[in-house]
């Protein structure tokens, strides 16, 4: 009975480690325009954004800026040294995943209708 609840356990303990783990979500961030002077305290930083709706939470941090001397990379963040700043973060949008719509405001034809015209071209 002893070893029933040990296996009941570890299998608990590895379905929350899975649940947390593909649970994670991506955090985007954007400065606070509200938020005036240098930002020192992380609480002051955070709850300005929760008021304004900027966000769920913010924090203070050193400005950043892309590097113009590595222009063909991905992503080069080079940090300024200026006063720090209050960012404001909050989860990212889902991406579509999609194609962009058409320009001109045309709407796209729906999957069904676009198989039957690819299976009467064939």
């Amino acid at each position: 009975m002893a070893s029933n609840n040990k296996v009941a356990m570890v299998s608990v303990v590895f379905a929350l480690l899975l649940v947390a783990n593909c649970a994670e979500a991506y955090m985007c961030t954007r400065g606070n325009k509200y938020y005036h002077g240098p930002c020192v305290n992380n609480l002051n930083c955070a709850s300005s954004c929760v008021h304004k709706k900027l966000g769920t939470g913010g924090h203070c941090a050193r400005p950043k800026q892309l590097s113009a001397a590595n222009a063909d990379a991905d992503i080069d963040w080079i940090v300024v040294r200026r006063k720090r700043i209050c960012e404001c973060y909050s989860p990212c949008p889902p991406s579509g995943g999609g194609e962009e719509p058409p320009s001109g405001g045309e709407q796209p034809a729906p999957p069904s209708v676009m198989l039957r015209t690819m299976e009467a071209s064939n």
